[in-house]
């Protein structure tokens, strides 16, 4: 008739890339000014609690009570940040040390599954004061063309859109695209206009 009783939590793990490293800000003045902006690009609303970011030397477990929802962004700083909007959550954290000769960051959820990596370069972005960012977020991080410098005038654009990605809506006129038919109307003709429209952005854009 013995028994025995114990306790015992259930943790979820994610699918890679749920949530992305999405900006690094890695060469700077001083160390307690570096930061990492992670992104939720999945449909879930995610517990940041017992994440880890780690490089090739140092792995930080996130304490963090913070409820990421989708299209939500996360900051990781070493520091208090200016100019960030209201709604975007910071965790202030002793990051690893961003190497400004390039790196490799792995992030993992509570389970210690790799969600997402990224091993940066100087070549693929990012200079003095100026961060490296992701393009696309729904591409490999692990393609160097998917990142590029910051573009934006104030060097980084932490909790905002990325200033190299591409809108939601891009629309564009393909070059010499326009036509008509018949070629060379005359008077009282009906003329068929065609043209080709380029879509460069995220979203679909349904016919009018």
């Amino acid at each position: 008739n013995d028994s025995l009783r114990f306790s015992f939590s259930v943790q979820a793990t994610y699918t890679p890339q749920s949530i992305v490293i999405n900006e690094i800000m890695y060469d700077t003045d001083e160390k307690n000014e570096e930061w990492i902006e992670i992104y939720n690009q999945s449909d879930s609303t995610i517990h940041l609690q017992g994440w880890s970011i780690a490089d090739k030397r140092k792995t930080v477990v996130l304490d963090s009570a913070i409820l990421l929802a989708p299209g939500e962004f996360c900051l990781l700083a070493n520091d208090t940040l200016s100019n960030i909007p209201p709604q975007v959550h910071v965790l202030k954290t002793k990051l690893p040390e961003l190497n400004n000769g390039g790196d490799i960051l792995v992030l993992k959820d509570a389970v210690q599954s790799v969600i997402d990596s990224v091993e940066y370069t100087p070549a693929m972005g990012g200079d003095r004061m100026i961060s490296v960012e992701r393009i696309r977020f729904e591409d490999s991080s692990t393609d160097p063309d998917n990142w590029a410098s910051c573009a934006d005038s104030e060097g980084g654009t932490p909790g905002r859109q990325n200033s190299v990605s591409p809108t939601d809506y891009d629309a564009s006129l393909g070059e010499s695209s326009l036509n008509t038919h018949p070629h060379n109307p005359r008077e009282n003709d009906t003329i068929e206009l065609g043209m080709t429209i380029k879509n460069a952005g995220r979203q679909p854009i349904r016919e009018c």
